[in-house]
């Protein structure tokens, strides 16, 4: 299939088989790729200024790749996956570049925001590179989400919904939002009408057209003609006697995906903490996909099932909190942010992982730090400065204090939420987190496998190799093998029960 990836000094390259190629460009094609690959196939091109919603995205990685995308919430654009995974690099090792995003048409003048985080809807996408993704992917959605590290204003957002496209005999008119020509400065254009049909060449999660885009138009949407109802964007096109441009449905599973997305992205505020967790939850997605499909040949994980879990946990216990922690109390460490993202993705520790689960732990916990002194006002441990906890007097406010010490309780004042969140609360009392290494205390309210009565709930010295645990925070130095329940200095990180949990 010929993706237009990559550009440079050789402009769009083939890739896989060259029959189809992606849309998004990393500059202006060298003068001998102009013949074979049109500069102008929008023609004939109509104004696009009533689309506010569509914008340009410039992906700042090794190639300055160029896409296209659509607003879909103040905080949230739409675009091509591989507009968001192959960033800074081309290793598919996850979202650690940024991006800038410009609506041109935005109502007061063009918006320009940057953004620093995004994710694919196929944590696969991680596993691959820019080089092989294209002979695999057509089991999967070339989908991603980028999160903008302010709102934007002055668009109408699209219309969307889960109606599967084309319905029946029904082949609707549709039109594209692209580039007037393959550069990065190029500005957007509305298509002619073409009619939209069901997939082809076995891309299952796409739907077609005559060919209407270029390099660049990765990721840009498709709207009903002559409305702002959204119906995919652009993932590839073929430029071969078949002439087709290919879509990204957005139904069923995409569409809950989108849903959840946008709640936990509110859009008005700048919550970086909230970021980062997804982050941290979207690596890991990444990582089980990569893993399981070692064990399982053919898995395709389902990624709403396992980023709702990791997003609840993050990795261990660096997911708890970050949603109700107030951004403004948190300060995040980039180079740390980067280190703990590559750590927590890395897909070669599939088999053996010990210790270092701990450390991992550590980096991602020493990405944040919160501002928040002994005594002042929290909502959550992330927020408390050094080693303290926010203990929770009433829901959602709390108090920074000092982690207790060995034998003191760890019973937690505000009795609201499931057990499980008040012994995490519980735990958090008894240690930063679960971020040392090793952990020192572990807050003692599980014996044989059932929570105690919340008074018997003390701070106690986590444990060594073999002895009995819950959660990995219990032991000193390794980890609580799911299997078993005992501390063990190494145990996979996937196992079939795990990966068949996020099919």
């Amino acid at each position: 299939m010929m993706r237009g990836l990559r550009g440079g000094a050789a402009g769009l390259i083939l890739c896989g088989l060259g029959v189809l190629a992606v849309g998004c460009a990393a500059g202006p094609p060298a003068p001998e790729d102009t013949g074979a690959i049109s500069s102008d196939i929008l023609n004939p091109q109509r104004s696009a200024v009533a689309y506010t919603e569509a914008v340009q995205v410039s992906v700042h990685n090794n190639a300055n790749d160029f896409c296209s995308g659509v607003v879909i919430s103040p905080r949230v654009v739409l675009t091509a996956a591989h507009c968001v995974s192959f960033n800074p690099d081309d290793d598919g090792a996850g979202p650690h570049g940024t991006w800038t995003v410009t609506a041109p048409f935005a109502v007061g003048g063009a918006q320009t925001r940057t953004a620093s985080s995004g994710e694919p809807y196929d944590p696969a996408f991680y596993t691959l590179s820019v080089i092989n993704y294209d002979s695999t992917d057509a089991a999967l959605h070339d989908i991603g989400l980028i999160y903008l590290d302010t709102a934007i204003t002055g668009v109408t957002l699209p219309t969307w919904n889960a109606t599967v496209y084309p319905i029946g005999a029904t082949h609707p008119t549709v039109s594209a939002v692209g580039r007037a020509f393959v550069s990065s400065g190029a500005g957007l254009v509305l298509s002619a009408p073409v009619t939209l049909s069901g997939p082809a060449n076995g891309y299952t999660h796409d739907n077609n057209t005559a060919r209407i885009t270029d390099g660049g138009d990765s990721g840009g949407p498709l709207f009903l003609e002559g409305t702002h109802t959204l119906i995919g964007t652009e993932t590839r096109f073929d430029p071969s006697a078949k002439w087709l441009d290919y879509w990204a449905r957005l139904d069923t599973d995409v569409y809950a995906f989108l849903q959840w997305a946008i709640s936990q992205h509110g859009g008005a505020t700048n919550n970086t903490v909230v970021d980062f967790a997804d982050e941290v939850a979207a690596v890991l997605c990444g990582r089980v996909s990569g893993c399981c499909s070692a064990i399982q040949a053919g898995y395709v994980m389902k990624p709403l099932s396992c980023r709702q879990i990791f997003d609840a946990l993050g990795y261990e216990m660096t997911g708890r909190g970050l949603y109700t922690a107030s951004p403004a109390n948190v300060t995040i460490n980039p180079a740390s942010r980067s280190s703990c993202l590559t750590a927590v993705g890395n897909t070669a520790t599939c088999t053996a992982l010990g210790s270092t689960v701990k450390t991992n732990v550590a980096n991602c916990m020493a990405a944040l730090t919160g501002n928040v002194a002994l005594g002042g006002a929290c909502t959550a441990s992330v927020e408390c400065a050094g080693n303290a906890s926010c203990e929770l007097s009433v829901a959602g406010a709390g108090t920074c204090k000092a982690l207790h010490a060995s034998g003191t309780s760890c019973e937690v004042a505000y009795k609201g939420g499931s057990i499980d969140q008040r012994y995490n609360q519980g735990q958090e009392m008894c240690s930063k987190r679960g971020s040392e290494t090793p952990v020192a205390l572990y807050c003692n309210g599980i014996a044989g496998g059932a929570y105690t009565a919340e008074n018997m709930w003390t701070c106690a010295a986590s444990k060594g190799n073999g002895a009995a645990c819950g959660s990995d925070p219990e032991c000193t130095s390794f980890v609580c093998d799911p299997g078993t329940f005992t501390c063990v200095a190494s145990t996979p990180f996937v196992n079939a029960n795990v990966c068949n949990a996020f099919k």
